[in-house]
């Protein structure tokens, strides 16, 4: 799973919107953490989910990380010069 889309799973398991603030973050996490804790009913798995989704948001932000291509190919197309550039197939990142 890449950063982008573990980002926009920890998101979704919080219940938050792309672009939440810190403070939206921290509100999200605390309901979800109160909703999900083990003296309250829930299990301690799903508290550690809770618990890492947040950890996770907290370092990466909430604004979607943009995917970069994983591999390029032969005849891809250089954005920054707008002209074709001849590579070979390699993985990147």
């Amino acid at each position: 799973m890449s950063i982008g889309q573990a980002q926009s799973q920890a998101m979704l398991t919080l219940g938050l919107e792309p672009g939440a603030s810190d403070k939206q973050l921290k509100k999200a996490y605390r309901k979800k953490a109160f909703q999900y804790h083990p003296d309250k009913g829930g299990t301690q798995e799903e508290f550690v989910i809770i618990k890492t989704c947040y950890d996770f948001l907290k370092e990466y932000g909430t604004k979607l990380i943009e995917e970069k291509p994983k591999f390029v190919g032969i005849d891809d197309v250089d954005p920054m010069a707008g002209i074709h550039v001849r590579v070979s197939y390699r993985r990147v990142g």
